[in-house]
């Protein structure tokens, strides 16, 4: 997220907004981990609103943009034009996101580049999501060095309270209300077919048969999605079903109804993630069992062995001689 960095260079709170809107761990640092697409929606939302910057999506993009989106942003500029990129970056979608869909439609003189989130959020955090999705197109326009304009038209969903009037000129000029949240920014046959710099260093990426992409739209079912966030929480130490609960957008009561029906519990998920990263870190040698047992969340290393004989039939020496 380019507003991680705009913050950290006006020192401002970053870890206050980050926890204010339920976002787990560092995004910077962690740019492949699966975060709550409505805590991102509110860590836009909060921080524009917190540091009346109503364009702040707008404002954000520097250099360093891209490179933000990690792993997503290497497929993208895989690609020889700015055609060939927004192709890569639909098809790729599924691998880094659940809930957001980018299409490219071809119309007479150009194409239409079309964003699309399938979860309910607020008018405000929406404008900021959609205002960020335009900074990365215009990221990868900067990229080819064009001085022309990279949009003919965009659609947009206006700001509750100030509509398009905060926009910059350039961008006031050629928005629309996007009525159905979709938004759409059509771009000509000149820009697409603009030329990428080929000292990009291209990715695979998904669909050649790496086992490393994993698509993220095929587990978008509930306790997919549920066991990613846990894994995280266990990751920072601090598992919240609360926190679960309002990721998900419904009641504590709720959460805990829909988890049952699928045959599992908020504490059987992070005993799951528990499990998995102890046996995983006890399997490399090298690593302190007391340094496991603190990373994984037991209260003693003492506490990790009782847990590993229950689910091995032998302590964690044992396993490692093994």
């Amino acid at each position: 997220m380019p507003h991680i960095r705009w913050l950290e260079a006006r020192d401002r709170p970053v870890d206050s907004y980050l926890a204010a809107a339920g976002v787990p761990g560092d995004p910077l640092e962690q740019s492949e981990r699966p975060i709550p697409l409505r805590s991102a929606f509110a860590f836009l939302r909060n921080v524009a609103e917190g540091e009346g910057v109503p364009d702040l999506g707008l404002q954000v993009m520097t250099s360093a943009s891209f490179a933000d989106l990690g792993n997503y942003a290497q497929v993208i500029l895989g690609g020889r034009s700015i055609e060939q990129a927004l192709q890569r970056a639909s098809r790729a979608m599924p691998h880094f996101c659940t809930h957001e869909w980018l299409d490219l439609r071809r119309q007479p003189g150009g194409a239409q580049v079309i964003v699309t989130f399938s979860i309910g959020t607020d008018q405000a955090a929406l404008h900021q999501a959609q205002l960020l999705t335009l900074t990365f197109l215009f990221a990868l326009a900067a990229v080819t060095r064009n001085p022309g304009p990279l949009a003919e038209q965009i659609r947009i969903v206006p700001h509750p309270e100030l509509g398009f009037s905060h926009l910059p000129p350039e961008f006031g000029a050629i928005a629309t209300p996007a009525d159905d949240r979709v938004m759409i920014v059509s771009v000509g046959n000149g820009v697409m077919a603009t030329p990428l710099p080929r000292s990009m260093t291209p990715v695979t990426g998904p669909g050649d048969h790496d086992q490393a992409w994993r698509n993220l739209r095929d587990q978008a079912d509930f306790r997919s999605c549920a066991r990613m966030l846990v894994e995280g929480m266990v990751e920072d130490g601090t598992p919240d079903v609360d926190l679960l609960a309002k990721a998900a957008g419904i009641s504590l009561r709720t959460l805990q109804r829909r988890l049952a029906a699928e045959g599992t519990s908020f504490k059987e998920l992070v005993d799951q993630t528990r499990k998995r990263n102890a046996l995983a870190a006890i399997a490399e040698p090298g690593t302190a069992i007391a340094e496991i047992a603190s990373a994984v969340g037991y209260a003693s290393p003492s506490a990790l062995t009782r847990a590993v004989r229950r689910w091995k039939g032998k302590p964690p020496r044992a396993l490692r001689e093994k």
